[in-house]
């Protein structure tokens, strides 16, 4: 923007996490644009949160600095962005703001699946992974800061940059393929803590990313598919840096959607270990826990193991993809006994697409035989509502209504209650359909959120006639709102999964069966 004139001049970004510093601080994606801009020639860049609006190396205001950078994990965060950009007193629609204000960008996970609720007021969109080419979007910008606001974003959509995503400059009802999410190259640098967290997911754990992508494609997800192919990065990659940068003694967190399959994944938590470090995982597939990978954990310093069974039945599990049987669960917790694990908590969804309440008892007579494997420890059973999303085979599904979330959900606790060490941790089904409506909608979302939060009421939203459309069933035949993104699994595949999944037959999986989107991958692939 016309704020910055000189050409030697730096840009400063301020790179913002819509929600709390804990949360924020254990998201390595903030951690990777902030090393990316390091090494950027002309780059300043500090961390802010909604907690912590004030630059956390700084303490300088976001709305000082030229680039206001939002990354954005969850879509429950996308009304936060509003909220932000409110108490920095900058016109939340792009379209209001001028020469004075800083340019607004937004990129992340949430939003390369979708970025269209958000699209009136972000500037530009950067799309996939930052390591691929979001230097030549930084060289653009300290380039052409001296540009009128409209002149530079006129510019920039005709640069042709990859991943860049400019809304103003495109007719959301004519949008075609023509953005590329972007995928890192070959041999990127693994993000890792650049700050201590304090707190959060992982419990000031230092973390670092093991790899991206899953291979197991299960259907209502979108890392399976989004975020292909998949990549492990090397031992000999990891090890070095982990010894390097992490603080001795300190607990190493493991990061990345398919640890368990990581091919040196003993090799890297052996040398975590005989350093000295303590070691964790967010979550570890049951079907590939054995006695010498639960062993390892044990002595990394495991005291709770989490593990995801998705549906109550194997018929149900069959349909979504989920490639575990209740004998696999059941081993695990026999093991995690017989380990002295002290805690283990099972993930669980509800709303699942083709679910019967029998699909739902037989999650809790799964859980109570989990139980009694497990022997004294407590068991937690976490449940969430199914979302369906952008680039999955789901998501031309509709999304349960809250009255059968809520009747899904009164059973299990009811169930649950009857049984001793058994206790259940849930998400309210209603701000599960507040993230679905986000997830799924268009820029017709951003009439909800201008004014900010306080202003939306989310129980007359969800009953309107626009969240009714949001949330249901979508024709095949018709165009979505993300259908522009390119660079995701496409439309045929996609569907055949869905189809697939109606028979219950096991998903086209990435990369052990040769997907027909990455066809170059192969298994145990480490780049």
């Amino acid at each position: 923007m016309a704020r910055v004139r000189h050409p030697d001049s730096s840009v400063g970004y301020a790179l913002i996490f819509p929600n709390r510093r804990d949360v924020g601080m254990a998201n390595l994606g903030l951690d990777a644009l902030y090393c990316i801009l390091k090494n950027q020639k002309g780059a300043e860049a500090d961390f802010h949160f909604a907690d912590r609006p004030l630059g956390l190396l700084t303490s300088k205001k976001a709305s000082g600095g030229d680039v206001i950078a939002f990354s954005l994990s969850f879509e429950g965060d996308y009304p936060a962005v509003v909220d932000f950009l409110l108490s920095e007193k900058i016109p939340p629609l792009s379209a209001d703001r001028d020469e004075k204000h800083p340019l607004v960008i937004a990129g992340g996970i949430a939003a390369t699946l979708n970025p269209e609720p958000l699209a009136p007021f972000i500037d530009v969109f950067y799309l996939g992974e930052a390591e691929s080419s979001f230097g030549a979007f930084h060289d653009f910008t300290r380039e052409n800061l001296g540009s009128s606001r409209a002149d530079f974003l006129r510019k920039l959509a005709l640069e042709d940059i990859p991943g860049v995503y400019v809304p103003s400059a495109c007719d959301p009802d004519g949008l075609k393929e023509r953005v590329g999410a972007q995928k890192s190259p070959v041999g990127w640098d693994p993000a890792r803590t650049t700050i201590p967290s304090e707190g959060g997911p992982f419990g000031g754990a230092w973390l670092i990313e093991v790899g991206r992508g899953c291979p197991h494609a299960c259907r209502f997800c979108a890392t399976g598919y989004a975020c292909r192919p998949v990549r492990h990065s090397p031992a000999s990659q990891l090890i070095p840096i982990i010894l390097a940068e992490s603080p001795p003694e300190s607990r190493i967190g493991l990061v990345g959607a398919a640890i368990s399959n990581h091919p040196e994944f003993g090799k890297i938590a052996e040398a975590i270990i005989e350093s000295g470090r303590k070691m964790t995982v967010s979550s570890f597939r049951a079907e590939s826990l054995d006695e010498e990978t639960l062993s390892l954990l044990v002595r990394g310093g495991l005291k709770s193991l989490t593990v995801a069974v998705e549906a109550g039945s194997e018929k149900l599990r069959a349909r979504i993809g989920k490639n575990l049987s209740n004998g696999d669960l059941l081993r695990a917790a026999a093991l995690a006994g017989a380990k002295k694990i002290k805690s283990l908590k099972i993930y669980a969804m509800i709303g699942l697409p083709g679910e019967e309440e029998g699909d739902v008892r037989e999650l809790i007579t799964l859980v109570a035989a989990a139980k009694k494997e497990l022997g004294p420890a407590t068991v937690t059973l976490g449940v969430s509502s199914f979302v369906p999303k952008p680039h999955t085979p789901f998501q031309w599904e509709a999304m349960a209504d809250e009255k059968t979330l809520s009747a899904r959900l009164r059973l299990i606790q009811s169930l649950a209650g009857r049984l001793k060490g058994v206790k259940v941790s849930a998400e309210s089904p209603k701000w599960s359909l507040v993230q679905g409506f986000l997830a799924r909608s268009d820029r017709r979302a951003a009439d909800v959120m201008a004014k900010g939060s306080p202003a939306i009421r989310w129980p007359e939203v969800l009953r309107s006639p626009l969240a009714k459309e949001i949330l249901g069933a979508r024709e095949e035949c018709k165009a979505l709102p993300w259908d522009f993104i390119a660079a995701m699994p496409g439309r045929e595949l996609l569907l055949a999964e869905k189809r697939k999944a109606l028979l219950g037959e096991a998903p086209d999986h990435c990369p052990s069966r040769g997907c027909r989107l990455c066809a170059a991958c192969n298994a145990g692939q480490v780049v």
